[in-house]
């Protein structure tokens, strides 16, 4: 269970119940080592260095907020050309697999090892570069801007696939995040929202960090005996 999710909001109206959702996390998982075997998703290996922050409430205690820093080296190494023969080779299987779609890689046809599951008005699809394993989205299945906020039919979903998610340990969490325009980071115009599982950097803190920030400000004030 989320419990950053469960403090931020109230359970929102459910559009969905959790049962159509099926054992989606095993879905993931599964579609996720078929995507990689075939080269369809990529996995990047990334380092996490963790930094706290100190800040003052009403001047009278002190809350840590726990910063996750990843980076990915991999990325500033510039790809090998590939010998002539296997780049042959590759145009030749290009022919029998499945195209993207080249305009909007979040509409149909999709990628069949990158397709996680269809539901009514949405679709669960593998996120093609991971920095996470498993790493997957929630997509509209119709077209609307991602500088949009999230529907509450999407918030809903996204609720009940963090309160479904089987986690791969006990104390993994799945996170969901929004990046509403490329301003905060969005690169695809397709409104989508991204989850992935998040596991704790050391045995002091929560997998989710904004849990610790959070959970210090629904804690009772001892001294106002609130």
């Amino acid at each position: 269970m989320n419990r950053a999710w469960n403090t931020a909001i109230k359970q929102p109206r459910v559009y969905m119940s959790s049962a159509r959702l099926g054992n989606l996390s095993e879905l993931v998982r599964s579609q996720y080592q078929k995507a990689i075997e075939a080269g369809d998703a990529f996995f990047y290996d990334s380092q996490v260095r963790v930094t706290k922050s100190g800040a003052s409430q009403d001047g009278e205690r002190q809350k840590t907020v726990p910063w996750q820093i990843r980076t990915v080296p991999a990325l500033l190494k510039k790809p090998k050309a590939e010998p002539s023969s296997t780049a042959s080779d590759e145009k030749k299987e290009i022919h029998h697999q499945p195209m993207q779609n080249q305009r909007d890689v979040f509409a149909p046809p999709y990628v069949p090892n990158l397709l996680v599951k269809e539901l009514d008005n949405f679709t669960v699809l593998l996120n093609k570069y991971c920095v996470l394993p498993g790493h997957f989205l929630l997509v509209t299945r119709d077209f609307v801007k991602q500088e949009k906020p999230p529907s509450p039919e999407m918030l809903s979903l996204v609720y009940n696939i963090i309160m479904s998610h089987t986690p791969t340990r006990p104390d993994a969490e799945l996170l969901g995040f929004f990046n509403c325009g490329p301003n905060s980071g969005a690169s695809q115009p397709h409104c989508h929202f991204q989850l992935v599982e998040l596991t704790p950097t050391d045995p002091d803190s929560k997998a989710v960090p904004i849990e610790t920030m959070l959970e210090t400000d629904m804690s009772p004030d001892e001294n106002k005996g609130t």
